[in-house]
Order: C-alpha cells, then sequence, then structure tokens
C-alpha cells in the first residue's frame, strides 16, 4: 500500500511541476492576435455574455491567460478612447512574442441621421441620441436577429448602434504573415495544443530536460525509501515471530 501511495505521489508531483511549467512558459506574451472569424469578447469569465465580436486581424493586450479563455484588453493603447476589458476564448487567439503592427481599428464612422445607442444589446437601455453628422470610434461589431449593430464611441458614450445610421464603411482587413498557422478549424497546426502556439523547442527543451530529471530523481528517492521501510518493518516483524 505504501509503494502504491509513493507512486501516486511521484505522478501527482510530476503533473503538477509540468503544469506550472507550462503556465509560466505562456506568462511571457503580452499579445494575441485574433485569428478566427466571428471571435466574441466576452464580458464575463463565465463566457456567457457577448459585448461584441472583434475583427480577424487586430489584436488584444493580455491581461491574464487561463485554461480556456484569456482577460485581455482592447482599444487601450494611447488612452485617447475607453478601453474595454473582458475574455477571449483561447482558441480564438493566436498569441505572438512582439507588439503587433497593427493593434485596433483605426476607423471612423459618420452618422447619416438621428440615432439612439444603446448601453445594451437588446436595445433596452438607451443612453442618449446621437445626432446626425457625428463621428463615432468602431471597436466591433454585433449581428442580431438579421441586423447588425456596431459597439462604438460617440460624443462621451460607449455602446451599440444600427450600422445603417452611418455611411457606409469596411474595416480594414488585416493581411496575416505568410508564415502564421490558424489555430481553428482542420488546418491547426501540430504544434498547437489547447488553442495554445506551442513555444519552439529549442526555448525550453533544456528546461524540459531538467525538470524531467528532477521528477525522475525525486520518484527514484521516494520509491527507494519506501520499499526500504518496508523490508524493515518486514525484519522486525520476521523477530517478532521467532520469539
Amino acid at each position: 500500500m505504501k509503494k502504491f501511495l509513493t507512486l501516486t505521489y511521484a505522478i501527482l508531483l510530476a503533473f503538477q511541476i509540468f503544469s506550472v511549467h507550462k503556465v509560466l512558459a505562456y506568462e511571457s506574451y503580452r499579445f494575441a492576435k485574433i485569428a478566427t472569424d466571428d471571435c466574441a469578447l466576452y464580458s464575463d469569465a463565465s463566457l456567457k455574455i457577448i459585448r461584441c465580436f472583434l475583427n480577424k486581424g487586430y489584436a488584444v493586450k493580455i491581461i491574464e491567460i487561463g485554461t480556456e479563455a484569456t482577460r485581455v484588453t482592447y482599444m487601450d493603447e494611447n488612452g485617447q478612447y475607453p478601453s474595454m476589458e473582458g475574455y477571449v476564448k483561447n482558441i480564438c487567439l493566436r498569441f505572438v512574442d512582439d507588439k503587433p503592427q497593427t493593434l485596433y481599428p483605426d476607423l471612423t464612422l459618420t452618422t447619416i441621421s438621428d440615432e439612439v445607442i444603446f448601453a445594451d444589446i437588446n436595445l433596452t437601455k438607451p443612453k442618449a441620441v446621437i445626432p446626425v453628422g457625428s463621428f463615432a470610434t468602431y471597436y466591433g461589431y454585433y449581428p442580431l436577429n438579421g441586423n447588425e449593430y456596431v459597439y462604438v464611441y460617440v460624443n462621451g458614450y460607449v455602446g451599440y448602434m444600427r450600422r445603417e445610421a452611418f455611411k457606409t464603411f469596411n474595416v480594414p482587413i488585416i493581411e496575416e504573415p505568410v508564415d502564421s498557422t490558424p489555430i481553428s478549424g482542420d488546418e491547426s497546426s501540430a504544434d498547437q495544443v489547447d488553442g495554445f502556439d506551442a513555444p519552439k523547442n529549442d526555448d525550453f527543451s533544456a528546461t524540459e530536460i531538467i525538470i524531467v530529471i528532477a521528477v525522475a530523481v525525486i520518484g527514484i528517492l521516494l520509491i527507494f525509501f519506501a520499499l526500504k521501510s518496508n523490508a524493515s518493518n518486514n525484519r522486525n516483524n520476521s523477530f517478532y515471530n521467532d520469539e
């Protein structure tokens, strides 16, 4: 029984060390590119409330990487506009080492009619009436019931407005580098696990080797001492049995 418990403890210890190593490996990332279409930015960590959808090719700034989703900020680089904080599923992101050249859409929209801006996508909480000729900063979009709404910052308000309330516009497309690899779908790379871009082998191979050796040595020592203890107990029991 002791041998079984000792072996179980060694396995759990190894798993814990590798888990910590994996988390530390990704803590170095500061940015992530949006790698899929219809990438949702969630307001809550439970991923139930979608604030808006972000356009593919742009980037988010990382606050904390979780197992399923990453806590991020968006549109906060220069402090000129209110930033958005939320959660994006890891499968929608491609983590990058360097700061992307283009982080957010640089897109100003112009209203062509008086239009209400709403605080919620259900359009039950109006904030204000935005007059014709107002300029709005584009954040993201939200398709709903056959219509498309845009999430914007205009006249000091952040919220949802109908796309039709603005002059016709197109969000600039950010071309991905030729050597980039998408995360989702059948094009997923074998080097990408659990929605992460796997670190290059030469970045962590030495550390991983040291961890494997350390775990193996600890496991062997624990098993050795457990066996030694059992052998000692057996000798003592034999002594008393002989008497």
